[in-house]
């Protein structure tokens, strides 16, 4: 049984349609860009599968346990879940951090060993 284009919704109305009802369930939220870049990538990997309310908190007591990103950057993954236990993941948070907090400098930022293991 076929049916003619007439009768069948037109794509545009149903992706409006369903806008409006998500837009009805869902209140949208406005990102705070007014942090560093650092602080920003953290905060991401703090929000992967968690509230917005839960992940600040967490950013929160992430920079409150910690002297500075310094000390984020060099402390272990699981001293990281343990600092970002309410996420619904923290081992996963704290994985993403570990792997992103390295990404900024990458390897470009280590020294150059020559054939005698004597800096270039």
């Amino acid at each position: 049984m076929s049916v003619s284009k007439s009768q069948q919704p037109n794509r545009q109305q149903l992706v409006a349609k369903l806008h409006k009802a998500l837009r009805a369930q869902y209140k949208p939220v406005v990102p705070n860009t007014s942090r560093p870049m650092l602080e920003q990538v953290l905060y991401a990997c703090c929000l992967e599968n968690a509230p917005y309310d839960v992940a600040e908190k967490a950013l929160a007591r992430l920079l409150k346990e910690y002297f500075d990103l310094n000390e984020v950057r060099v402390t272990t993954v699981v001293e990281l879940a343990e600092t970002l236990h309410d996420l619904p993941d923290p081992a996963r948070a704290a994985n993403a951090a570990a792997r992103s907090r390295q990404a900024p400098g990458g390897t470009r930022c280590q020294p150059a060993i020559g054939r005698y293991g004597r800096r270039v």
